[in-house]
């Protein structure tokens, strides 16, 4: 299948195919914790969206990231006007958001290797993919998590790399036609 540009094209196309699973990389080393390269933020679909913290480039062109949080609501919700705000600074790295007047935010303690999710500590070590859900509505709750190697080629979508190779995953943010 030839690859598209955008997760809300692609995205369908591979619910509509079943998601073909793809094998996990093997992990490698990074070496020592420093400030990420980045953070991502948008939306997959009306009812999904993701934060994602970008830790680099590995030297074979591969996208390696620390943390996804995909954000699950109620239909519509992700075509509401927000705020987002973020920084990528050592010891703790931030994704902010303000959406329909509502405070939401995800941290990432660097020298921890830690998250904070709402309520939550998590540790990247064993949960490094997180689903908030209830957006759309008055309370969100972590409603998911899995641990994956989050290594992608550069040239690919890295969240529809990381969905390919969950079913799990995909159920937890309804990406599965009902069966």
């Amino acid at each position: 299948m030839r690859r598209l540009a955008t997760a809300s094209v692609v995205l369908p196309l591979l619910v509509a195919a079943g998601c073909a699973r793809h094998p996990a990389p093997t992990p490698t080393t990074t070496g020592a914790r420093a400030a990420l390269a980045g953070i991502g933020s948008r939306a997959l679909t009306d009812r999904v969206a993701a934060t994602y913290f970008i830790r680099s480039i590995d030297p074979d062109g591969d996208m390696v990231i620390d943390l996804v949080v995909f954000l699950k609501g109620q239909p519509g919700w992700t075509r509401d006007q927000g705020d987002w705000k973020f920084h990528t600074t050592a010891p703790v790295a931030s994704s902010h958001y303000s959406i329909a007047g509502k405070p939401f935010r995800v941290d990432l303690d660097l020298t921890k290797d830690e998250a904070k999710v709402l309520d939550r500590t998590i540790q990247t070590s064993t949960a490094n993919i997180v689903v908030v859900d209830g957006f759309g509505g008055e309370t969100w709750q972590v409603s998911y998590t899995e641990h994956q190697d989050l290594r992608a080629p550069l040239e690919a979508d890295p969240l529809v790399e990381f969905l390919n190779r969950s079913p799990a995953l995909q159920r937890a943010l309804d990406l599965v036609p009902p069966t």
